[in-house]
Parts: C-alpha cells; structure tokens; sequence
C-alpha cells in the first residue's frame, strides 16, 4: 500500500513542479522545477515498476488491459 501513495504523491509533486517550471518569471525556480520533475519521473518509473509487479499476479488480464490502454492513449505522458 506503501507504494501506491509514493506513486501518487510523486504524481502530484510532478504537477506541482511542472506547473512552476511553465509559469515562474525565474530562469532559476524553472530549472529547479524541472530538475524536481526529472528526478520525480525515475521516482514514478520505479514505484510503477514495482505495483506492476505485484499487481500482475493476483490479476493479470487487468493489468495487461491497463497497460495496452496507457499506451494507447498516452496516459504516461
């Protein structure tokens, strides 16, 4: 269960610093943001991996299905 809120917490910190980095008048606040969003990123690609894998046992044909509609539709992006 752990892994689901980091997942989720480290989705919201990417919005929050994705929108800093469009919005902020500062060269410097946009390129800590985005250096936050980069490191946030390697954060969600680690947890995702990980819920995959625990996910896939217990129901495989759900967790295919999610991820033939994720890239389908670019939801990851």
């Amino acid at each position: 269960m752990y892994l689901v809120w980091i997942h989720l917490i480290t989705w919201m910190v990417i919005l929050v610093t994705t929108i800093i980095a469009l919005f902020s008048q500062s060269r410097k606040l946009s390129l800590i943001s985005m250096m936050i969003t980069r490191v946030g990123y390697l954060f969600a690609i680690v947890t995702g991996v990980l819920l995959v894998s625990h996910a896939f046992p217990n129901h495989p044909a759900l967790t295919i299905i999610n991820g033939y509609f994720r890239n389908r539709f670019n939801w990851n992006h």
